[in-house]
């Protein structure tokens, strides 16, 4: 790169970095973000600058830091989209509670699925974190959006594979990834941890939404994504809920599986009820768990 060139590029990524200077009166346009993005992405092309370039624009509108495209993150990202190729299954490349590098997977049902609908399914996480606390409102999931625009968090690389299904699977690992501190939102959240408590159903995407006309189509589908994860037991009511509170040491207190339980449940419920269409909806109003949808 030329000297030149060296000192704009520095320029550019300097005026997206405010934090650095102190100055946030103005979000950097997306123009900006993706000339700077290149720069980021050496060598980059079509999928990895899309990931790369939606990314950024995430982290932007927070004003941190951009970040860099990893090969060798893309080279295991890659790795682990072809292992996903043949079964499609939203499942992450690391033993559960032993995450190695931050993750964010994505299933989305026909083969039209890019990285900018990954990115944007985990960025609308944001609505339901809440920064004061720290913690993400109740039975919902913000894993995703926080490890998008975790402040430390440099480098990342991704890919995308559509599977033998005809379906699509993506991936992103984030270096270095988000931290999880004890009562932090992050503890039980899929993205990084993988938390049994907490599955990623909003990222299985029904390509159709139920309506009077096609329930068998629409049931197919949703019996995939469910049997995925292995929660046929939500719906078929064979699993039965816990004790809302237990006692331990004399002492009455809540149930952590209890807790558990009810956030899988009404994650559940959300994703399956956003793909039902307004004319049904309201016949379910008063449905309050997965088996009763």
């Amino acid at each position: 790169m030329k000297p030149k060139s060296l000192l704009f590029f520095f320029i550019l990524l300097c005026s997206l970095t405010a934090p650095l200077l102190g100055t946030r009166s103005k979000t950097p346009d997306n123009g900006t973000i993706y000339r700077v993005s290149k720069q980021l992405c050496w060598g980059c092309i079509g999928e990895s600058l899309e990931f790369l370039f939606t990314h950024n624009l995430v982290r932007a509108t927070k004003w941190e830091p951009l970040l860099f495209w990893d090969f060798r993150l893309e080279k295991y990202a890659r790795w682990w989209a072809m292992q996903r190729q043949a079964d499609c299954k939203l499942q992450h490349s690391f033993p559960e509670g032993d995450f190695k590098l931050g993750e964010n997977i994505y299933w989305g049902s026909g083969s039209t699925w890019r990285p900018s609908d990954a990115v944007r399914a985990w960025s609308e996480e944001e609505k339901y974190y809440d920064y004061a606390t720290n913690s993400c409102r109740e039975g919902q999931m913000c894993g995703h959006y926080t490890q998008i625009v975790w402040k430390n968090t440099r480098r990342i690389g991704c890919a995308r594979v559509v599977c033998d299904s005809g379906d699509v699977f993506m991936t992103c690992n984030y270096d270095p990834p988000e931290v999880v501190t004890p009562g932090s939102m992050a503890e039980p959240s899929s993205a990084v941890v993988g938390s049994s408590s907490s599955k990623p159903f909003i990222n299985k995407t029904i390509s159709i939404r139920l309506n009077e006309s096609n329930y068998l189509l629409w049931r197919q589908q949703v019996l995939f994504a469910i049997e995925s994860l292995a929660l046929e037991s939500h719906i078929d009511g064979t699993k039965a809920t816990p004790s809302q509170y237990v006692v331990v040491n004399g002492v009455r207190t809540v149930n952590p599986k209890f807790v558990a339980f009810k956030q899988q449940d009404n994650t559940l419920c959300s994703w399956l009820l956003s793909s039902i269409s307004p004319t049904i909806l309201p016949s379910l109003v008063n449905c309050r768990t997965t088996v009763e949808i």
